[in-house]
């Protein structure tokens, strides 16, 4: 069975023309050259903004191919950015460290892992 993604057959055991295209552009996921061979292949693939960097792939089930993000990366790149507000002072940074640490991740839950933006809508990777 072949799946068609912007006027290109794409075959089940495609991943050796994918890894023969991304070999020829030098490209490595999250890079602009990157994206852009995702979305002429995959054009109903979701990004998000600002976590380029926290690309791992892409990930494939059944008919559906998203693009895969390293949760943990995710995670601590919103803390870092929710440290922010607390480095004005009170608590000690420990604990101000702590508290971006548990924002993030109920950040992350609600606003990340329990958004549904259709079948493109990024997917997640956690190392145990």
């Amino acid at each position: 069975m072949a799946k068609k993604a912007k006027g290109k057959t794409v075959s089940n055991d495609h991943r050796f023309l994918l890894a023969e295209i991304f070999s020829e552009v030098e490209s490595t996921p999250g890079t602009a050259a990157w994206f852009d061979i995702i979305f002429d292949w995959y054009g109903e693939t979701l990004k998000m903004d600002g976590y380029d960097d926290c690309v791992m792939g892409i990930s494939h089930q059944f008919n559906k191919t998203t693009i895969l993000y390293d949760k943990n990366k995710v995670i601590a790149k919103l803390a870092k950015e929710m440290l922010e507000p607390y480095r004005k002072g009170g608590p000690s940074l420990v604990e101000r460290k702590d508290q971006a640490s548990d924002d993030a991740l109920e950040w992350f839950e609600f606003n990340m892992i329990g958004a549904w933006m259709g079948e493109g809508t990024p997917s997640f990777f956690t190392r145990s």
